[in-house]
């Protein structure tokens, strides 16, 4: 059976527009790593939980119908997020409830449902590629975790929101390929 590894920040969620309006700066300029790391890690000092349930999701229906669509294909979806780069002292903990409780806000029937079956993180995202292997495909917003996703054996797309109906089209034509 294949697995999707769906990343959070960026793929489910709007972080880069959450962080956009933080900063206010346009959208497109939160793709600038230093100004992201900035605003990540101010807003992640100032109160941990929040900063989480504070990021609108992204594109609800569409990721419900895709995994549905995974689920009728018998294909397994986790997610797949790390903590991040601000994440000292109890951060990652505080990270974790935060990103946790985003999920069951927005995707708890997914979760009920089994189309979502586990929530899987790590402390810092290089390390997704310890869940690369022969069938397993990432959806991720940095090219850097594709990139060593697929260096490790597993396979990765690029999401770019402005981007989302080509990601479609290469993602349906991923599973069937990995099928």
């Amino acid at each position: 059976m294949s697995t999707v590894y769906l990343d959070l920040d960026g793929v489910l969620t709007d972080l880069n527009g959450m962080l956009a309006k933080k900063a206010g700066v346009p959208r497109e300029e939160m793709g600038d790593a230093t100004l992201r790391t900035f605003w990540i890690n101010k807003s992640t000092s100032e109160d941990q939980v929040a900063h989480w349930r504070d990021i609108p999701p992204n594109r609800v229906p569409e990721f419900r119908a895709i995994m549905s669509w995974l689920q009728l294909h018998r294909v397994n979806v986790e997610i797949l997020t790390s903590y991040g780069i601000a994440t000292m002292g109890d951060c990652g903990a505080l990270a974790h409830a935060g990103k946790v409780k985003w999920l069951m806000e927005h995707y708890l029937t997914e979760f009920q449902d089994k189309m979502i079956s586990r929530f899987n993180g790590v402390q810092e995202c290089w390390q997704k590629q310890f869940y690369a292997m022969p069938g397993a495909l990432l959806v991720d917003d940095q090219p850097e975790n594709c990139e060593g996703f697929r260096a490790a054996g597993g396979r990765a797309i690029l999401y770019d929101l402005t981007r989302h109906d080509d990601f479609v089209i290469e993602f349906e034509r991923t599973i069937l390929e990995m099928s």
